[in-house]
């Protein structure tokens, strides 16, 4: 800090002296502690939160786009029945095995070609996958649905015999979870792909900008 003589004027900190050096986004010179450093989205055109637009064409688009996501969910759903329910016969009729071992058996494999293409296909989601994210809510929703099929399968067993209760008993334990299983994998998988975008932006530009 320069020497003060006796007479010099004083002048208040400026705002650079005040709150430090600026940082360099892209073009544009700004503080992180004067403007948080924000990502342009289409629906989140400022640093501190998405802008409300409810105009016609937008509720139309956001429709479009979730029929588009539970036509999709509806297609892998049905692709996972068909895999578990091969799966489950060839266990319980052709193995001898019992329904709920035989359900579980099925369950298992079906589950993980269900996970990828639900991530990829259905929510468009990629890059690195997220344990805690991703793996871990997605397998706890895959075992509530088969403690509950599993036990309504051991269930139509033991009261009708095997064969048709058993599939029935399994079909329907999936049908109870598949909802909310849908609500929970849409936020979970939409909250991954923010993460990932929030991960690819680099603020770090390749050159200053020209004077």
């Amino acid at each position: 800090m320069p020497r003060m003589e006796q007479g010099d004027a004083i002048h208040p900190p400026s705002l650079v002296e005040f709150v430090g050096p600026p940082r360099i986004i892209g073009q544009v010179v700004v503080d992180s502690r004067v403007f948080p450093p924000f990502r342009h989205e289409p629906d989140r055109a400022v640093p501190w939160g998405p802008v409300s637009d409810s105009t016609p064409q937008n509720l139309i688009n956001t429709v479009r786009e979730v029929q588009g996501v539970a036509a999709r969910y509806g297609a892998v759903s049905i692709l996972n029945v068909i895999n578990h329910q091969i799966l489950l016969n060839i266990a319980h009729n052709v193995w001898g095995w019992g329904g709920g071992v035989s359900n579980v058996f099925a369950a298992f494999l079906a589950a993980i070609p269900a996970y990828f293409i639900s991530r990829q296909w259905v929510w468009k989601v990629q890059g690195a996958h997220s344990i805690r994210g991703e793996v871990v809510p997605f397998w706890t929703l895959s075992l509530l649905g088969l403690l509950i099929s599993t036990a309504l399968a051991e269930g139509g067993e033991r009261i009708f015999g095997s064969g048709l209760p058993v599939a029935l008993g399994s079909l329907l334990g999936y049908f109870i979870v598949w909802l909310a299983k849908f609500v929970i994998l849409d936020k979970m998988f939409e909250a991954s792909a923010r993460r990932i975008e929030g991960e690819s932006f680099d603020p770090t530009p390749s050159s200053a900008p020209p004077r």
